[in-house]
């Protein structure tokens, strides 16, 4: 149970983009390249490790960036894959999830629950998205 006032609710915010796919639809003036580079740019301004990324595919996965607070570990990650090649489009999931208990490790999956709230550092990161890849 989370409760209000505590550090970890503090730095974090309730997301509608928390754990869901969010589509974004590429404007045409980009080709699929310049797409991906950009793609790459907004990712890597926000997680140090890409864990995996193929251009050819149009998948990218982000390492697991962790935060320890007295009760509980927030761990956070990206993925993006293309989902449509005409109109060019993509996917991003921000994967977020607790585990009750300070520094726990990220690769112990079982320990983690998905929540519906993301970290405030990742807060800009859908709207980056929808700014730079979109025609407006």
């Amino acid at each position: 149970v989370l409760k209000m006032g505590s550090l970890h609710y503090d730095a974090s915010i309730k997301n509608d983009y928390a754990n869901k796919d969010f589509e974004q639809e590429v404007s045409k003036k980009y080709s699929e390249t310049e797409a991906w580079k950009i793609i790459s740019q907004i990712v890597t301004n926000y997680f140090d490790i890409i864990e995996m990324a193929d251009k050819e595919t149009g998948y990218m996965k982000t390492s697991w960036q962790s935060r320890s607070f007295t009760q509980k570990t927030i761990r956070t990650r990206i993925i993006v894959k293309q989902s449509s090649s005409s109109p060019l489009k993509y996917k991003i999931k921000i994967i977020s999830e607790y585990a009750n208990k300070p520094e726990q490790s990220v690769k112990d999956d079982e320990k983690f629950k998905e929540w519906d709230r993301i970290l405030k550092k990742y807060d800009g990161l859908i709207t980056e998205f929808q700014t730079r890849l979109s025609s407006k």
